[in-house]
């Protein structure tokens, strides 16, 4: 039995190490639309909404490439509420938003305005050169930007 103590006690910390590092290594998501919207109003921030399918290749494909990227996983927690939804769970609310196909991803201001969108799967690079520029032409026009 004292063999077996032995063991669990590195193994416990082993799961808390390994659960911190997962957590910090990608994007925090947010489940409930509420509460993006509620922390938008607070924080000034826009949404930033991910829209998967649980069968989707390229949606484990963006997981692993661009939400799990470091410089992404900052400029996301810098500029960002990050609100992920799935097809499956939240089939109404994908249908609001007219998406199609999947992954999607769909940036809302504070205010819930469409800003515009990333249709299918990019990579990390060009995920931060079409969010940056959504937002220089939605700051510039000082109105939502159709894309």
């Amino acid at each position: 039995m004292a063999q077996y103590r032995l063991w669990l006690v590195p193994f416990f910390a082993w799961c808390c190490f390994t659960a911190g590092v997962s957590a910090a290594e990608g994007v925090e998501w947010l489940r409930s639309a509420e509460k993006a919207a509620e922390l938008a109003e607070k924080t000034g921030k826009p949404i930033l909404v991910y829209v998967r399918s649980e069968t989707c290749h390229y949606c484990d494909l963006m997981q692993k490439d661009v939400w799990e990227d470091p410089a992404i996983v900052a400029l996301i927690k810098r500029q960002f509420i990050p609100l992920k939804l799935t097809r499956e769970e939240n089939q109404a609310g994908v249908e609001a938003m007219k998406v199609k196909g999947y992954p999607a991803t769909l940036i809302f201001s504070p205010q819930r305005n469409f800003v515009g969108r990333i249709d299918g799967y990019v990579d990390a690079a060009k995920f931060q050169r079409t969010v940056a520029g959504l937002q220089v032409a939605s700051n510039e026009n000082n109105r939502p930007l159709e894309r």
